[in-house]
């Protein structure tokens, strides 16, 4: 049976894993479980070796706490976010091979090694879903965990970046992306607003020129 929740979290010391080159989809979804979680968990955020400038933007905006390259040591389990492939985690790959607490996965691509990174029962893969905060979203709401609004902004910005502003979108997620306006009481723009970063002076200057 795949994951249908994420109370199993509850109590424990949790890093929520990223893949290296993290993107506003896999930081959206690890923060998402960390701002909903709350004092039910104790949990890090960790990302491999970098993230993109959308996500970084996000963090700034939110405060989203994270950990490049964290030590594994010390945590009862492991959550991997928007990827099913062990090469995505850059040089965290052989820490956590070798990590021997509880792991779970929950992700929206087809393919990928997902058996090697987490057993059946802990994994939660739709690929029908444009973007993993998606599947973040129902787990939380079948965890009956109340979604704060920090939480539901950075399940809107994966949406967004994930389906190229809803060109790859379905009624779903327009659905559920209504249903996390309303919650948050947030227009479209605000959410955009988070991961756009406006050119600097340089950049505004080549693009004259250009």
């Amino acid at each position: 049976m795949p994951l249908k929740n994420l109370s199993r979290l509850s109590g424990k010391r949790v890093l929520l894993l990223c893949h290296s080159g993290c993107d506003v989809d896999s930081i959206g979804s690890a923060a998402s479980i960390h701002f909903s979680l709350g004092a039910k968990s104790k949990t890090i955020i960790g990302i491999p070796d970098h993230m993109n400038t959308g996500a970084k933007a996000l963090c700034q905006k939110l405060s989203i706490p994270f950990t490049i390259n964290p030590r594994l040591s010390g945590f009862d389990a492991v959550v991997c976010v928007d990827f099913s492939e062990p090469a995505m985690l850059g040089s965290m790959k052989d820490g956590f091979m070798a990590f021997n607490g509880e792991k779970f996965l929950v992700d929206h691509h087809s393919g990928g090694q997902h058996e090697k990174l987490a057993p059946e029962k802990n994994t939660r893969i739709s690929t029908k879903a444009v973007s993993t905060t998606e599947i973040v979203y129902d787990l939380l709401k079948a965890s009956k965990i109340k979604i704060p609004q920090k939480a539901l902004s950075c399940i809107a910005c994966g949406i967004i970046t994930d389906s190229s502003s809803f060109l790859v979108a379905d009624h779903e997620t327009f659905a559920i992306m209504s249903e996390i306006m309303r919650k948050a009481k947030m227009p479209y723009r605000e959410f955009v607003s988070l991961f756009r970063q406006e050119p600097d002076a340089s950049q505004k200057i080549a693009c004259l020129k250009a």
